[in-house]
């Protein structure tokens, strides 16, 4: 909530809250009710403090489906990623998964670990050319205003000539990008992309989501996978 808010201020948004309920075996103190009051009280309290509007919604089951449609009615949507150690359901019930393949919106996914608060000055763009990388750069276009480094990772053969094409029309955004030519490491190419971010530095990836059926996914696992079960980065994902 608390980077949520940092990046509201930033951009002057109406920031809508979106509490699910905790479940028995959370271990938190006090009653649902008490425990849902308090963080509603925080959120409206810092609301004032920043001079920002902002709405508060009460999870409704099922909660994967209700919050792909409030999300629909949202320029982005933050979601905790999570421990990558679990890719079941959270303990609210839902996998973000469902999330990013049915809201329509961009998902900004946030690690467990701690981040440094945006804005994001150093960005990994995963490029491939297909309509899910180039919704997620366009949706992604507002969070890169104002940063300093900006590469772009297109990994094949034609790959170079890709990233090319989208440095240059970056430019016409007033968008400086940069091709990253670092020697692949013959790893699956999500963890070819994490392994990049962390050498580079970055403090943001972008990402095309899903491109690949369901069952392709579901079966052989996937870049987008590995990319929602990870502790390292945010990621900015479309679908």
């Amino acid at each position: 909530m608390q980077y949520a808010f940092d990046l509201a201020e930033q951009h002057a948004a109406h920031l809508v809250g979106y509490y699910a309920s905790p479940t028995v075996g959370m271990n938190l103190e006090g009653s649902p009710q008490d425990i849902a009051e308090a963080v509603h009280q925080e959120f409206d309290r810092q609301l004032g403090l920043r001079h920002l509007t902002g709405a508060w919604i009460l999870g409704d089951r099922p909660l994967a489906a209700d919050i792909a449609e409030q999300i629909r009615y949202c320029d982005l949507a933050l979601i905790g990623l999570g421990s990558p150690d679990d890719i079941g359901p959270d303990p609210q019930g839902f996998r973000i998964e469902e999330i990013v393949r049915s809201c329509g919106r961009p998902i900004l996914g946030l690690p467990i670990s701690r981040l440094a608060p945006p804005p994001f000055s150093r960005v990994l763009v995963a490029w491939d050319g297909s309509p899910q990388a180039s919704r997620a750069l366009h949706d992604a276009l507002p969070l890169l205003k104002g940063g300093e480094t900006i590469h772009i990772v297109s990994l094949g053969g034609d790959g170079a000539a890709k990233a090319e094409r989208l440095i240059a029309h970056l430019a016409r955004h007033g968008l400086s990008a940069t091709f990253d030519t670092m020697p692949t490491f013959e790893m699956t190419i999500g963890d070819e992309l994490l392994q990049r971010a962390a050498l580079l530095e970055v403090d943001l990836v972008v990402a095309g989501a899903y491109g690949h059926s369901r069952l392709g996914e579901d079966l052989f696992g996937g870049a987008s996978n590995t990319l929602v079960h990870q502790m390292l980065v945010p990621i900015l994902v479309s679908h």
